[in-house]
């Protein structure tokens, strides 16, 4: 059988093309919810010109407060796109996922939001040292 997440994988002749971004699964295992999961596009696995947009993006809004809140928005309905089975902090119901709800995100703690996102990018990942135990 088939997952959803594994459906949304596979190109399709209305996605066109033969590539598409690997999903990973994370939990908010670290803010005490092991059981609130999220999938996430990995974003080694964007196409680069995808990368260079948000990269494009990061450097205006670092350059213009203004533009901080919009570079967040797209960052996060870019790499949250797949489920989710998270809460909504103040009322405990199950929030749509971004994909459902662009505005959905809004609704969780920034602290937390932040570190989904800097999962999803790959910045907390443990390096794992080569078995040989010599240097990369």
């Amino acid at each position: 059988m088939t997952t959803e997440t594994e459906a949304r994988g596979k190109p399709t002749p209305a996605r066109g093309g033969w590539y598409l971004p690997k999903m990973k699964r994370l939990t908010l295992e670290k803010w005490g919810q092991p059981d609130m999961f999220y999938e996430a596009v990995d974003a080694n696995s964007m196409l680069y010109g995808e990368m260079e947009e948000l990269l494009e993006m990061r450097a205006k809004a670092a350059a213009d407060d203004t533009q901080a809140p919009l570079f967040v928005g797209i960052l996060i309905n870019r790499l949250l796109v797949g489920d989710w089975n998270i809460t909504d902090p103040k009322t405990g119901d199950v929030l749509p996922p971004p994909r459902e709800d662009p505005e959905s995100y809004k609704r969780l703690p920034t602290e937390v939001l932040m570190d989904m996102v800097s999962q999803a990018m790959g910045v907390e990942e443990e390096e794992v040292p080569p078995e040989n135990g010599s240097e990369p």
